[in-house]
C-alpha cells in the first residue's frame, strides 16, 4: 500500500469544510444518534490521536523485529536496507500529527461545524490505522526474513572455511613438494590430481567472490522479494562448490601418488621404471615425505 496522503487528504478536507452540511457516507451524524455533538467531536479527536500514537508504536515494533533474530542473522539484517523500510512512513506520520494539531474548541460551534470536524478526525483515524496495518505487515515480513538471513550467514561461513582449508592444505603440500627432488616436484605438480586441487581452489575463490558481492549488496535490499532474489543468485553462484571432504581427499590422493623411491646417482635423479628398477649406475633412493 502506498499512501498518497497529501493529495487525497487535501481533496477530502476541501470537500468536508466547503460543503453545506453534507457529511461523509461513513460519517456518523451525532444528531441522528441523539449523542451530544461536542462530546463526540472530543472523542473523535482522542481516537485520532491514539491512532497516530499506535502507528508510532507499530513503527518501533517493525524495527525491533530485527533485534529478536539470532546473532548471525541479526548482523546481516542490520546491514540490509530493510530497517529503513520501517522508517519509510515517518513523513506521513509527522504530517498527520501536524494536521491533527490540538483539539478545537467546540463550545461555540454549530452542529454542522461539529459534524465536519468529526468527519475530519475520523478520516485522520482511518489513515493512521492504515499506517499501523502496513507496519504490522512489514513486521511479519521482517520476521520471515530471519530464516533467509540465517541461510546467507551459513553460506558465508562455509565458503570462508573452505577457502581457509584449501589454502592451508595447499600451503602445507607445497612445503613438502619443495623438499622433493626436482623431477618429483615437476611430476607431482603436473599430475591431474594436483591440477584438480587447483581447480577446486578457483571454484571456491569464485564462490567467495559471489557471496561477498551479495553481502555487500544488502544495503540496497528494501523488500522481502529483493532478499529472496539475492539469496537465489548467491546459491546459483556457489553451485558445484567442492566439499571439505573432497578437498582433503584430493590432497591425500596427491600425497599417495608421490613415489616412495627414486633413482639417484650423485645429484642426478630419475624415476623408477615400471618394473621398479633403476638405470645402470643409479641406485634406489627412499623419499621422506
Amino acid at each position: 500500500m502506498k499512501l498518497t496522503k497529501r493529495l487525497i487528504l487535501c481533496t477530502i478536507l476541501t470537500l468536508i469544510f466547503n460543503s453545506t452540511g453534507t457529511s461523509f457516507a461513513t460519517a456518523k451524524d451525532p444528531r441522528d444518534d441523539a449523542v451530544d455533538a461536542s462530546e463526540e467531536a472530543i472523542n473523535a479527536y482522542d481516537a485520532a490521536k491514539l491512532a497516530i500514537d499506535l502507528s508510532l508504536l507499530a513503527k518501533e515494533q517493525c524495527k525491533n523485529s530485527f533485534y529478536r533474530f539470532a546473532i548471525d542473522a541479526k548482523l546481516l539484517a542490520q546491514r540490509s536496507g530493510l530497517l529503513v523500510v520501517c522508517d519509510s512512513l515517518d513523513g506521513e506520520i509527522a504530517e498527520f500529527k501536524r494536521d491533527l494539531g490540538n483539539p478545537v474548541s467546540t463550545d461555540a460551534m454549530s452542529g454542522e461545524e461539529l459534524i465536519k470536524w468529526i468527519n475530519f478526525y475520523n478520516l485522520m483515524t482511518d489513515y493512521a490505522n492504515a499506517i499501523s496495518e502496513e507496519m504490522d505487515i512489514l513486521t511479519l515480513i521482517n520476521e520471515d526474513t530471519e530464516e533467509i538471513f540465517s541461510r546467507i550467514s551459513l553460506i558465508e561461513q562455509e565458503v570462508s572455511k573452505l577457502i581457509s582449508l584449501v589454502d592451508s592444505e595447499l600451503s602445507a603440500l607445497s612445503k613438502k613438494i619443495e623438499k622433493l627432488p626436482t623431477i618429483l616436484q615437476n611430476s607431482t605438480m603436473r599430475s591431474s590430481q594436483y591440477r584438480s586441487l587447483l581447480s577446486m581452489r578457483v571454484k571456491i575463490i569464485n564462490a567467495n567472490r559471489r557471496v561477498t558481492d551479495s553481502i555487500n549488496f544488502l544495503p540496497n535490499i528494501k523488500t522481502f522479494e529483493d532478499l529472496e532474489a539475492e539469496e537465489e543468485r548467491m546459491i546459483k553462484g556457489i553451485e558445484g562448490l567442492p566439499s571439505t571432504d573432497s578437498v582433503k581427499q584430493s590432497v591425500e590422493t596427491i600425497v599417495a601418488g608421490i613415489p616412495k623411491s627414486v633413482c639417484r646417482k650423485g645429484n642426478s635423479y630419475r624415476l623408477l621404471s615400471k618394473g621398479a628398477k633403476c638405470p645402470s649406475g643409479f641406485k634406489k633412493f627412499g623419499i621422506q615425505f
